[in-house]
């Protein structure tokens, strides 16, 4: 396997473990999901997200559609970069309120929305009408 391709595949792993690590937090609407989604709209906000951001991971690794996954996945964390940024803020409280995070899930993001623009970069070729124009840039 050449660099290109293990270097593709590590991207896909990260974006993936790190949605599919958050999915769980968001569709039980643990206690630590609820801090951040409790003015935000709730629970439904909070699957919403987890819903967008499993169907980036499956399109992430669909053959000839993961320029869509990492386009998915690009505004998805985009949202959550904003709502840091905004609302939040880059440390996150616990739900006791003795304790935070220490800026993990903020840092957790910023790695997704590098990871995932490179892979969109890299798969920009799958785009129709576009895609060859771009995919010529390289």
């Amino acid at each position: 396997m050449s660099t290109s391709r293990w270097i593709d595949f590590a991207a896909r792993g990260l974006v993936s473990v790190i949605f599919l690590q958050t999915l769980f937090f968001k569709l039980t609407y643990a206690p630590e999901t609820q801090v951040i989604f409790q003015d935000l709209g709730g629970r439904p906000a909070a699957t919403l997200a987890a819903l967008a951001e499993l169907a980036a991971v499956v399109l992430l690794w669909v053959p000839r559609k993961a320029v869509y996954g990492a386009g998915l996945s690009l505004m998805t964390i985009g949202g959550a970069l904003m709502t840091h940024l905004l609302f939040i803020g880059i440390v996150v409280p616990s739900p006791d309120g003795s304790s935070n995070d220490g800026g993990l899930l903020f840092g957790m993001a910023v790695a997704v929305a590098i990871t995932s623009g490179f892979l969109a970069w890299h798969h920009r070729g799958q785009l129709p009408i576009l895609g060859p124009k771009l995919a010529a840039l390289a």
